[in-house]
């Protein structure tokens, strides 16, 4: 399916860091673990949900009543997993402006999510999602989808 020509011109690619773990942790996860439930489908119950695979889109939230004019959205599979922290959504902001990334961009990066496994108290352990990019040296790339 052809991608709307609207969107197409707000989307970007961010250059990997290739490092593990990848650099910048996703906030509130917690929140979202039934969303990213639905993204794992299978978590084993000894060693939970490792993989690095995935891709994820940031979308800014300007409009977000916890952190108005600053919040970013990160997805994976068009199914919100959390968001960047209040700190590394301003770096965010300003770095996309420093490379002119379009007004309201979409970034594309690499995402892993991690965790899940199932505790001695019988409760699943919550998910941490880490995104691959580096805040500090913010560069585009050409998109790659995985």
């Amino acid at each position: 399916m052809p991608i709307d020509p609207d969107i197409q011109k707000r989307l970007i690619g961010l250059d990997s860091t290739y490092q593990d773990p990848y650099p910048v942790q996703v906030h509130g996860e917690a929140s979202f673990k039934k969303n990213i439930l639905k993204i794992c489908v299978y978590v084993d119950e000894e060693v939970g949900y490792n993989d690095d695979t995935h891709q994820a889109a940031l979308y800014l939230e300007d409009d977000n009543p916890f952190d108005p004019g600053n919040a970013v959205r990160v997805e994976i599979n068009d199914i919100k997993v959390g968001y960047l922290t209040k700190a590394d959504a301003k770096k965010y902001r300003r770095k996309l402006k420093e490379i002119g990334a379009p007004e309201n961009a979409i970034a594309i990066c690499g995402a892993s999510i991690r965790g899940g496994f199932m505790k001695s108290s019988g409760l699943q352990a919550d998910f941490g999602v880490r995104l691959d990019f580096d805040l500090a040296t913010l560069k585009q790339q050409p998109l790659k989808f995985r």
